[in-house]
């Protein structure tokens, strides 16, 4: 569905958190974004303990690396002022375990010897891509969380540093760097789909975000 809205320009509603969730109705921001990821953290944690093959333990290790990070900015880095909704928690919880469920099987089932020559060949451009992109990701992340002073400052202040600059969600970008350096890693054409996927996802998000901050931030 992402990437028929880009191919199509398609508008759908956006999924109901951050500017778009609730003040006062639904699940808390900090709790929703908690569950959104730890299910995926958890299941690509223990892919990498249990696998058997180099290849395996990669491919599921930017998994739980990833999610980790998730994570530990939903707890302790992002400030929150409103809540979401129960399906949208549901939805994108239940897309991101699905994929790191089916790109982390599929890795343990890869022979190993393939799995090891595909490594040698293409992981060093995946790792770059990797550290790149979560690296930026969590700085844009650090300067979207010092906009506000606590969390019950509601008013959202046009973002500032960085490549915000540049770009209306350079966290996206970044995030899209990563996700490309993962399916890089792990070589699978169904990871590359994922990849598509997330980046119709974030084509629709920001154009959304752009739209509302040319609404609610004068002189943006």
């Amino acid at each position: 569905m992402g990437v028929l809205g880009v191919a199509f320009g398609q508008k759908r509603p956006q999924m109901q958190y951050s500017k778009w969730g609730f003040q006062n109705a639904g699940v808390p921001s900090r709790i929703g974004m908690f569950v959104l990821y730890f299910p995926a953290f958890a299941l690509g944690s223990w892919y990498f303990v249990n696998g058997e093959s180099s290849y395996s333990k990669i491919v599921s290790a930017t998994f739980a690396i990833h999610f980790g990070k998730r994570v530990f900015e939903s707890l302790f880095v992002h400030k929150y002022s409103g809540a979401m909704t129960v399906g949208t928690m549901l939805s994108i919880c239940s897309g991101y375990t699905l994929a790191t469920q089916m790109i982390c099987s599929a890795a343990s089932v890869v022979p190993s010897q393939l799995g090891i020559d595909h490594i040698a060949k293409w992981a060093n451009l995946g790792y770059v891509l990797f550290g790149i992109g979560i690296l930026g990701n969590f700085y844009h992340h650090i300067l979207l969380r010092n906009l506000r002073s606590d969390s019950k400052d509601k008013q959202y202040k046009q973002p500032e540093g960085g490549l915000f600059s540049l770009v209306v969600c350079p966290h996206y970008f970044l995030e899209l760097v990563q996700f490309a350096g993962m399916a890089i890693i792990s070589g699978q054409p169904m990871h590359w789909g994922w990849v598509l996927s997330t980046m119709g996802y974030f084509w629709e998000r920001s154009n959304a975000t752009l739209q509302w901050y040319r609404e609610k931030i004068p002189n943006f």
